[in-house]
């Protein structure tokens, strides 16, 4: 039997640090195939994005369908989206192929240097347009204080405005809490029944480019493989926590993973 295949929609990081690149090794790490659709360009290095290039939406509605037309997809994992016709392409590819696959989002905004990546309210829209089709949103500290509207400093507001955004329609919400004081690196899973702290296994005190995106692709991966949500999640968590411990600096700024380099695998 063939793996499942996984679809990721995201933009393009040429040095290699986020976005679909990233998304797809981390994909075929945890045992997939990896699809893939480009939803803009960025010219960046780990210190700075200069420009970000949204494709022309006849291109990104020709990658979505070629790739349908072809094959199943297992699950979906959403990164940035800088526009709300990007929103609107999606969604239209959705309703067309009449997909039920987990679909995993990150609403990325803002880049870890501070730029921004998208158009104010993109997120929003996404969640409003996917509705019951979005099985996971995974915003970080600072994308959860956009999507709510409040400023977040310690874990008790983290509590607070995930299930603010649960209450927009979200099955699952996972706040990513990366840089909260005192609990660096705990996530926080938001769901129907309540919610559960996810502490990480050992504290670290650098901050590594596109574990988002690593977190994102590997859950989406873990689902298609029909693991159970939790399960899901925690492999998902492990494997980030792999993935940081293996990062190299390539540059001046952040370190970058080093997954797949030279054919290896990240260990677990």
């Amino acid at each position: 039997m063939n793996a499942p295949i996984v679809l990721t929609i995201a933009g393009f990081d040429g040095s290699g640090g986020a976005g679909v690149d990233i998304d797809m090794r981390t994909i075929r790490l945890n045992g997939c195939f990896a699809h893939g659709a480009i939803t803009a360009l960025t010219a960046q290095n780990s210190t700075r994005v200069d420009r970000v290039v949204p494709v022309n939406i006849d291109m990104l509605e020709a990658q979505l369908h070629v790739l349908a037309d072809e094959v199943d997809f297992s699950a979906i994992k959403i990164g940035l989206i800088p526009n709300l016709r990007c929103v609107e392409a999606i969604v239209s590819f959705v309703a067309k192929y009449d997909i039920h696959c987990p679909i995993v989002v990150d609403p990325v905004s803002v880049s870890t240097s501070g730029t921004s990546l998208a158009e104010s309210g993109v997120a929003e829209v996404l969640i409003e347009r996917l509705g019951s089709k979005l099985t996971v949103l995974m915003p970080n500290v600072q994308e959860t204080e956009e999507l709510t509207g409040k400023r977040i400093g310690i874990l008790n507001e983290v509590l607070i405005a995930g299930e603010q955004i649960r209450h927009k329609g979200c099955e699952n919400v996972i706040v990513t809490g990366g840089h909260i004081l005192g609990h660096e690196g705990t996530d926080v899973w938001f769901f129907s029944g309540g919610f559960e702290i996810l502490a990480p296994q050992e504290r670290f005190t650098d901050s590594v480019r596109g574990t988002g995106c690593m977190f994102s692709s590997a859950l989406a991966a873990n689902l298609a493989q029909r693991v159970s949500m939790r399960d899901a999640i925690v492999s998902a968590k492990s494997f980030v926590e792999a993935a940081i411990r293996n990062s190299v600096i390539l540059g001046n700024g952040q370190p970058v993973t080093s997954l797949g380099v030279s054919g290896k695998s990240i260990p677990q």
